[in-house]
């Protein structure tokens, strides 16, 4: 045995004050570091054990030679299970796939927040809509680099961990202080974002049904509903993650704000922005059709009421290409993630971690995002300067009814 350490240049040291102590703590996997090539040492081990106790039981030295097998046994699975995890995140350290797919999703995001930004600047702020709707649109675009950014610092921030050469696969493993650091920015930013297109729809909907003396609310609509949204995405959040233990000692192969651990509560999280963002793109259509039949019914209002009724179906025009494009994005991500902590894919941690960041689609709304805005705001502008065109050459109220 001790020819056979020698030989891997490691040693291995069995807690055999467990085996002495029953009520010694028993640690967790991540604390027993054993590196993979002494799996053939760990099963010489047992076997001198079961020699070692059968001996002393004949001898009558040992009175319970079966709890110090079974104690032994205890502590071989913990220490195989440790090896197992090792190896893990030892494979997913040099998967060129999943790094593939890291520096991928990187360099989206490094473009999706130029793209954000310039259309920001270029668009959004002379976007020809309520100045509520402006700025529910900026804020929507705000968490969506901040999760861009968050992206490039949690995968960079795995890549260069991944860079390092270890002897021991273990020192791949993860922290939980490290995990929270690195996925907190990414998980509060998604729920923050799914909330703000629910905000954008229920400012469409309040516009809708107030159209009459909607111009008199102000910028007070878009404050209590950027409110609103931080607190379900915050609150979602701390429900999520109530139960990490942040200072705790267990390593983990790959981070995931949504884990087995708390399964029941992610799939109660993602079930619940999947449905907040399905009721959203249900209803967005709906609200383009009453007002559409507002402007068709309501001829005879005063000019003030019909101007509102116009800028909500321009409005509702500009923003249906990014909700539409949101939920088919959220709706897959969510989807996927609902249905491993639902279905239980039994993957391993590798494999769940390569379908954790593969699923992932908010880099890619967040590129196409300001193109969507652009082609729309452009659309929706064209289209009013060939109404105004066309009032142009008719008179008196005809004018106006076209106009508005």
């Amino acid at each position: 045995m001790e020819r056979f350490a020698k030989q891997n240049d490691t040693t291995l040291m069995v807690p055999f004050v467990y085996l002495l102590n029953p009520n010694f703590p028993l640690l967790s996997a991540s604390v027993w570091k054993v590196n993979v090539s002494l799996y053939p040492l760990i099963i010489h081990i047992g076997a001198s054990i079961n020699c070692y106790t059968g001996l002393l039981s004949r001898k009558k030295v040992l009175k319970s030679p079966l709890l110090v097998q079974m104690l032994f046994n205890k502590v071989q699975k913990k220490l195989l299970m440790s090896m197992n995890l090792c190896k893990e995140v030892g494979e997913l350290a040099h998967s060129v796939l999943f790094k593939i797919i890291l520096v991928t999703i990187i360099i989206i995001s490094i473009v999706a927040i130029a793209l954000e930004i310039w259309v920001m600047f270029k668009t959004t702020i002379h976007i020809l809509v309520h100045q509520n709707t402006r700025i529910l649109i900026i804020t929507h675009q705000l968490w969506l680099i901040f999760h861009c950014i968050g992206r490039i610092f949690t995968h960079t921030y795995v890549l260069l961990a991944y860079q390092k050469t270890y002897a021991d696969l273990c020192e791949y493993m993860t922290f939980p202080w490290e995990c929270f650091m690195i996925r907190t920015p990414i998980t509060l930013t998604l729920f923050l974002n799914a909330a703000s297109i629910a905000a954008i729809v229920t400012e469409r909907a309040i516009a809708t049904y107030f159209s009459s003396k909607y111009e008199k609310f102000g910028r007070s609509v878009a404050v209590i509903l950027v409110i609103v949204q931080l607190t379900i995405g915050i609150g979602s959040f701390l429900f999520l993650v109530s139960n990490f233990d942040l200072l705790g000692p267990e390593k983990v192969v790959y981070c995931s704000t949504g884990n087995a651990a708390n399964a029941m509560k992610s799939a109660i999280v993602f079930g619940f922005y999947m449905t907040i963002d399905f009721i959203s793109a249900l209803i967005f259509p709906v609200l383009f059709c009453i007002n559409k039949q507002f402007h068709r019914s309501k001829i005879h209002v005063n000019l003030s009421h019909r101007y509102q009724i116009t800028e909500n179906i321009n409005s509702l025009q500009t923003l249906s290409p990014m909700v539409a494009f949101h939920s088919l994005c959220l709706a897959f991500y969510l989807g996927a993630l609902f249905m491993y902590f639902v279905v239980d894919f039994k993957f391993s941690h590798k494999q769940f971690a390569i379908y954790l960041e593969s699923v992932q689609q908010t880099p890619i709304y967040a590129l196409t995002l300001p193109i969507a805005l652009v082609w729309t705001e452009k659309y929706v502008r064209k289209t009013t300067q060939e109404n105004r065109r066309k009032a142009i050459e008719l008179k008196g109220h005809e004018a106006a009814n076209h106009y508005f």
